[in-house]
Formats: C-alpha cells, structure tokens, sequence
C-alpha cells in the first residue's frame, strides 16, 4: 500500500490548515504527512493488496513544512504510535481490508492487541479498533485522542493516543482534499463532500458526540470537546458500502 502524490492547487496547505479547529492535534497526525505533499491518493490493485507486507505498508511521514505549525487544540500533545495508514471508505486502513483475519491485523499493526475478544481487536495509543464478525475484519473504529477506550486486560480504565492516519484526497472518488481526525464539520465537507444524511444526538453520552454524518462507506462523529468552540471529529468508523449502520 503506498500514498501517490497528485496535483494540487499551490493553496491546499493554507486551505487544509483553515480545516483544521486551532490546531486539532488529534488530526495533525496524517494531515501533515499528506497536506505536505499537496495531497495524496491511494493507489494499489487487489493483486498488490494481496502481497502487501507489514514493512511495505507504514508509510513513513516527512518532516512538516514550517507553515504546518498548529497549536494543539487538546490541553496536551500526545506522539503518534504506530504505523501510518491511509484511511479507505468502504475498504479499510492501510493494507488491512475488510475480511482480514485478526493475525493480519497484528501483522500489519507490527504488535499484538491491547485487548482481544473474538469481537475485537483494540489498540489504546494507536487509537483504532478492528470489528470482527464470523472471524474477520467487518468495520474499523478511529478515535480522538481522550476518547473512553475502556479497560485495558488488568481493568484500568484507558483513553485512546493520537491516530496516525487520515482519509486521504481523491477526486475522482469525490475526495477534493484529506480529511482527518479533529476537524470541523464544515473543513470536513470540504474534503466528503455533504453527507448522505445526519444525525443530532443531545452530546450526554461518554464520547460527547453531537452529531453523525453518514457517506459510502463511512460514518464521522463529531465530540464535543472542552478546548474547542465548535464540535470537531472525534470517530470514524470504517464500514462497507452502502451499509453505514
């Protein structure tokens, strides 16, 4: 699985960076990697799927232009772990697809899981959780960093880390520009375009989310969190097409 370079107006890094709620540091992970090259696509065939490998799969992020400075919108700064993933509506993450199996998914995540039931695998500082049904992967859950992850296996209560990853840009699937943990929902329009529809929930529940937009292939949740003004992006859950419940 790699990331390819593809055109881009000379503006996106300023555009993207105006996305961005002050600084969303739970995003900055993968935009920095894909803004920073004027925008990234996927770019592999089910054969190359087929022979990705764990070390052919992390994509590596260079070093962020000067300009991609952001003050964190979150009271502190948590490192990215783990391997950097592009996140794939209706597919996956990376080179883990839809009907993985849970030794791929440690595989390709480079460690075992934090916790695992036949249900799910979960990582607490890479902040992804892999849904199994019948034995394989059936949906993919990202978090915001602080998200309630649950309780690890000696049951201490845990938060998810910083997610290094993000959707990259596509145009020709609709995808103008990348879109990425900690956003607003109108800078995430601007990458998804309008959803299909949207939910308003009243914020009360332990992610303090707010409101769900639903695409192919995709659901965004949007948390309210103490240190932003507006609700940004704190989940994304990865689903196959056409069947976002």
């Amino acid at each position: 699985m790699t990331l390819r370079p593809t055109p881009g107006p000379p503006d996106r890094s300023a555009r993207s960076r105006r996305r961005l709620v002050t600084g969303a540091t739970a995003g900055l992970a993968c935009w920095s990697l894909l803004s920073a090259t004027s925008g990234c696509r996927c770019a592999s065939s089910p054969t190359e799927r087929g022979r990705a490998s764990a070390s052919a799969s992390v994509v590596l992020p260079p070093a962020p232009r000067a300009s991609a400075s952001i003050q964190p919108y979150l009271h502190r700064v948590v490192p990215r772990v783990g391997p950097t993933f592009a996140v794939l509506p209706g597919e996956g993450i990376g080179p883990i697809y839809f009907g993985a199996t849970p030794a791929t998914v440690r595989r390709q995540m480079t460690r075992a899981c934090d916790v695992e039931t036949a249900e799910v695998c979960r990582y607490f500082p890479e902040a992804v959780e892999f849904i199994f049904r019948d034995g394989v992967v059936a949906e993919i859950r990202i978090h915001r960093i602080d998200r309630p992850a649950g309780k690890d296996a000696q049951g201490v209560e845990r938060v998810y880390g910083n997610f290094s990853g993000a959707i990259p840009a596509d145009p020709a699937a609709g995808r103008p520009d990348i879109t990425t943990i900690g956003m607003h929902a109108e800078g995430a329009q601007e990458g998804l375009g309008a959803p299909l529809r949207t939910e308003t929930l009243d914020g009360l529940g332990p992610n303090r989310t707010v409101a769900v937009h639903y695409y192919d292939g995709l659901v965004v949740e949007y948390d309210r969190v103490p240190e932003a003004k507006v609700p940004v992006i704190g989940g994304l859950r990865v689903v196959p097409r056409a069947k976002q419940r």
